[in-house]
């Protein structure tokens, strides 16, 4: 599965909120994570780069469950976890909703 998550997060109104990239976010998470195990540290370390320039990352199933399982142990708040859990089960594609 192929994710791009270069975009903004969304408030409560369904509004971008100003200068917010889950890129940048997750790749800060990834980063700083204390978390991988033995042989993960340089996959993390990729995601990190990946997310933080806007690339695409592309996940097979396994990865893709990890990904998810650190989202989730991440000490984000639910507005933040959330819209990475939805960016992740949809592909990336570009927010439906405000925005703009």
């Amino acid at each position: 599965m192929k994710l791009n998550f270069k975009k903004p997060f969304l408030d409560l109104d369904d509004k971008e909120i100003p200068d917010s990239d889950q890129g940048k976010t997750l790749a800060q998470a990834l980063s700083a994570s204390l978390d991988p195990k033995e042989g993960d540290l340089i996959k993390y370390w990729e995601w990190a780069l990946k997310c933080h320039k806007g690339q695409t990352i592309d996940l097979d199933k396994a990865d893709q469950k990890k990904f998810r399982e650190f989202i989730e142990k991440t000490n984000f708040n639910v507005l933040v976890k959330a819209q990475l859990i939805q960016t992740l089960d949809d592909g990336g594609e570009p927010i439906k909703g405000g925005g703009k």
